[in-house]
Order: C-alpha cells, then sequence, then structure tokens
C-alpha cells in the first residue's frame, strides 16, 4: 500500500534531489599513562586518552548539503592519587575532557540543525571507605563537574551554557553495619543518600522561537534531588545466600 503525503508535506519537508555524497577520515586514538608507587599504600598517577566517534550522514536531512556530520574528538586528561589504610581506602582524580565536533542533531520545529558543537568539562572526583571497626563502615563518592559548551562567536551554540545531562554535584553517601548471628549467620544493614544537582534535559535551542541566550525558549531546568535507600538482611555468613561480598573480604 502506497501513503501519499498530507497536503502540507511538500512544503514543509520539501523533497531533496538524489545526489552523491562521500567523505574520508583517518582516527588516531589510545591511551597513555603512568604511575608512581610512593610506598605500599599510596600511589599517583597521570593519563591521557583520545577517542574518536566516526562521522557520517544523517538519516532525514535537511538538505543534502547539510546532511554529513564530521567525527566527534574527545581529549582527556586525568591526574589522581590512590590511598589505602588497612581496610579502608581514599581515591583522588582531577580531570578534564575536552570533545571538538560533538554529535548533536536537533530538530527545532521546522529544520533539522547540527551546529558545530565544542565541549569542555573539568572537574574533581573523589570516593572513599572508611572502616570504622568489624562491624561499621561508611563509604561514598563526590563528583563536582564544571561542563560548558565552548566559546566561539561566530557560533550561537558555543555559548558558554551547560550541556544536557550534566548536573554539577553528584554523588552517594552510604553507611553500613553487619555482626554475626550465631554460629554461621550474617545480619547486615545498611542506608544511603544518593544526590544530584539540577541538570537540563534539553537544550534550550530544541525548541521555537530560538533567540539570544536567554530567551523565552530555554528548556526549564531538572530539579535536584536525592535518593534514600535502606536494606535488612540476615544470611550465611558465607554469603552463600545472596550475591554480595562475604564478611571480612578485602574491600579493594
Amino acid at each position: 500500500e502506497t501513503i501519499e503525503p498530507g497536503p502540507f508535506a511538500s512544503v514543509l519537508y520539501p523533497p531533496i534531489a538524489p545526489t552523491n555524497r562521500s567523505f574520508t577520515a583517518t582516527n588516531l586514538d589510545g591511551s597513555i599513562g603512568a604511575q608512581y608507587k610512593l610506598n605500599s599504600d599510596a600511589l599517583i598517577y597521570a593519563s591521557f586518552a583520545r577517542g574518536t566517534k566516526g562521522g557520517g550522514f544523517f538519516n532525514s536531512p535537511t538538505s543534502a548539503d547539510t546532511a554529513r556530520f564530521r567525527p566527534e574528538v574527545a581529549d582527556t586528561w586525568e591526574v589522581g592519587t590512590k590511598l589505602s589504610f588497612g581496610r579502608s581506602f581514599f581515591n583522588l582524580a582531577l580531570f578534564q575532557t575536552d570533545i571538538s565536533d560533538f554529535q548533536n542533531y536537533l530538530f527545532n520545529g521546522l529544520t533539522y540543525d547540527s551546529p558545530p558543537l565544542d565541549l569542555r568539562a573539568r572537574g574533581v572526583e573523589a570516593e572513599g571507605r572508611l572502616q570504622v571497626n568489624d562491624n561499621l563502615r561508611l563509604s561514598g563518592a563526590v563528583t563536582y563537574l564544571d561542563a560548558k559548551r565552548g566559546i566561539d562567536v561566530s557560533n550561537r551554540f558555543n555559548d558558554h551554557t551547560r550541556p544536557v545531562n550534566a548536573p554539577k554535584w553528584n554523588g552517594n553517601v552510604n553507611l553500613g553495619y553487619e555482626n554475626g548471628v550465631g554460629a554461621d549467620l550474617l545480619f547486615s544493614a545498611d542506608v544511603g543518600v544518593q544526590f544530584k544537582s539540577s541538570v537540563f534535559y534539553n537544550t534550550p535551542f530544541a525548541t521555537l522561537g530560538v533567540g539570544p541566550v536567554p530567551n523565552s525558549a530555554i528548556v526549564s531546568k531538572g530539579e535536584s534531588y536525592g535518593l534514600v535507600d535502606a536494606r535488612l538482611a540476615i544470611g550465611a555468613d558465607d554469603g552463600s545466600w545472596q550475591r554480595g561480598t562475604p564478611r571480612n573480604a578485602d574491600p579493594q
């Protein structure tokens, strides 16, 4: 059965004449790193990595001239340290990722657009675990992320605003308790909080009425939130009743 387009389809979405398009790209990806062990409980490290997502052609372009998109290239630098204290540990990392030609295909209600977009994300990540005693442990992780579109006066999309799904803060805190019950049973209790600061779930340029930032077309932020989890369990001391780490296992 042939489905005929509606009366306004040819006006809103005019057909594209048959055309031949091709391109050739060469990518060199990889990573390199180094670490130095200060002693048996501490080391420092540094690394660099480059990754590429190949370019191509959009399935539904507005015109043949805008059908192609370039490869996306991400360069990541990271330096950090890993420290251990018996059954406890603490890790700290500083990172920066630069993305050029970020593949961001937008439909603003009238046309499809794929603007050249550059992103930079830099921040700090910390995680650790404190074994207070044989029964009680405290663990957590937190990340601070400063993510922005690059600045390019010739490109309205590189406006130094935050990209989508990039919270400034996110992390978790957990408190756990374990104690033996009888000869071969283990009682455990855990409570934790996962949190995330506000984010944009869609770019402001994906709506009608696009104009200078700020404008009425900007999509509202998602609210910050926290989730509380709690768990009580009792099972075999060797963990055979449940999936997880047996009691007194190495935390790393």
